[in-house]
């Protein structure tokens, strides 16, 4: 998977959720440089949201919007990494303060097409098989923290 974790790895392993290392992967120099650049761009952007100041509302529209720039090197970039392993990109999702308001994605943000439950792995993955777009199924539960605190809080 490619996504932003707030650090220097976005690929993630969709069964367990763990890091790969890039040196584990047998990509060229180019496409190292590519995944770096792409984290240290999300990256940006995600801190931008996350300060929840005069930014928050400039970083969520580019963020959500699938034809942003940041978006769109993501998903050429996911592209790339399916040369060599199967590989989904991760789309940013907001997270709200009150999990109960979490609205389930239903529909691709670039085809529309309908999203499918992705059964391998920890099971919460929805995805688009046609563009490789997979979102983490916040319902009942959140992935920042182990699945074990957040059923004790609720």
């Amino acid at each position: 998977m490619l996504l932003t974790r707030l650090g220097d790895n976005p690929l993630g392993c969709s069964m367990c959720r763990g890091e790969i290392e890039p040196s584990a992967l047998p990509l060229p120099l180019s496409m190292v440089d590519s995944v770096a650049h792409w984290c240290q761009l999300e990256n940006a952007f995600q801190h931008l949201w996350l300060d929840s100041a005069d930014y928050e509302e400039f970083a969520e529209q580019e963020l959500l919007n699938p034809n942003s720039p940041v978006n769109k090197e993501g998903l050429a970039l996911r592209a790339e990494l399916e040369i060599v392993r199967p590989c989904y990109f991760i789309f940013f999702q907001r997270f709200l303060d009150d999990i109960s308001e979490y609205e389930v994605p239903t529909e691709c943000p670039v085809c529309k097409g309908v999203l499918v439950a992705n059964d391998r792995g920890r099971g919460d993955l929805l995805v688009c098989e046609e563009c490789s777009i997979a979102f983490i199924n916040l319902n009942g539960r959140f992935p920042l923290i182990p699945l074990e605190e957040w059923e004790g809080q609720n």
